[in-house]
């Protein structure tokens, strides 16, 4: 993933600044430029003025939100969610508690002022400010990504796609590694990460049990692949807040995206064909998996 993001960033430097740059022979590095853009960031900093009160709780609130998450269950000791009977408390109550807050914690210090008035409450957050300025297209585009992953679960469609699956069985394991990368990427373009993962890798493990090859194998590209979602807003939750701020089209984001595509998943790929097998042991059949009709396997890069 390392690699992948420095290629990301090699890549997306190169279309955004370099290429415009070389067809406008406009050179980022003006001097004429340069000032223009000091004095207008020193404008801008000088009228945020101070820290206020109201930033300073709301910076408060954020830090107690992920202390909450990471304390709820750690794993290396008991989280603050064993007080509670179980599967009741999740990452979400503290996200809604604070949530909460928001809308109640005074916007200023309530303290009497040298006139020896109270100032006026305003919470922090108000629902005024979540009507105008909440992004509900992103919510309207991740609901639909979860519905359609619902979707095609309950409507059988991963039973077709088991079926699928099974009939490449007769392709060399390399052949099944790509096709399997090349089919969750850009699957993942129209729907969650976590629910494609979910809708193909007990599909791949069965894949790989049928074929006696180690399920890691298929696992491990189906996985990472999940993550490759560069191409439309509803990809992931970043795509879609970056999509939201109206400075990039859906073209924008394709044409970079498809290029990221084919070159991570050759990345992705390359690894697993080199330190993949040495940390793994991708060449051997584990025993940990299902020893049925299977012993210990050999096949080649």
């Amino acid at each position: 993933m390392i690699i992948c993001l420095i290629v990301a960033w090699c890549w997306l430097t190169f279309q955004f600044f370099l290429f415009p740059y070389l067809r406008s022979r406009v050179s980022e590095h003006d001097p004429e430029i340069d000032r223009n853009m000091k004095q207008m960031f020193r404008r801008k900093f000088s009228e945020l003025g101070p820290v206020r009160f109201a930033e300073m709780s709301a910076l408060a609130l954020f830090l107690t939100l992920v202390v909450l998450w990471f304390f709820r269950a750690p794993g290396f000791m008991a989280g603050w969610d064993t007080g509670f009977r179980q599967h009741f408390i999740t990452d979400a109550t503290p996200a809604v508690l604070i949530g909460f807050l928001l809308f109640l914690w005074p916007r200023q210090i309530p303290v009497r002022g040298t006139d020896g008035k109270w100032p006026k409450y305003q919470a922090i957050l108000t629902w005024k400010v979540i009507a105008r300025k909440f992004p509900w297209d992103v919510v309207l585009l991740l609901g639909g990504s979860l519905a359609l992953a619902d979707g095609v679960e309950k409507s059988g469609l991963t039973d077709v796609l088991k079926g699928v699956l099974l009939t490449l069985s007769s392709i060399p394991p390399l052949g099944i590694c790509a096709i399997l990368a090349l089919i969750v990427t850009f699957c993942t373009e129209f729907a969650s990460n976590s629910a494609i993962a979910t809708i193909f890798i007990p599909l791949v493990i069965q894949l790989a049990e049928g074929t006696c090859v180690n399920p890691l194998y298929y696992m491990l590209p189906v996985t990472i692949s999940c993550s490759f979602a560069f191409m439309f807003p509803v990809a992931t939750p970043p795509n879609a807040i970056v999509f939201s701020s109206g400075f990039l089209r859906v073209i924008d984001m394709v044409k970079a995206g498809v290029v990221l595509n084919f070159v991570c998943m050759g990345i992705m790929i390359g690894s697993l064909h080199t330190f993949g097998y040495w940390v793994f042991h991708l060449d051997q059949y584990p025993e940990w998996a299902p020893q049925e009709n299977c012993t210990a396997l050999q096949f080649h890069n």
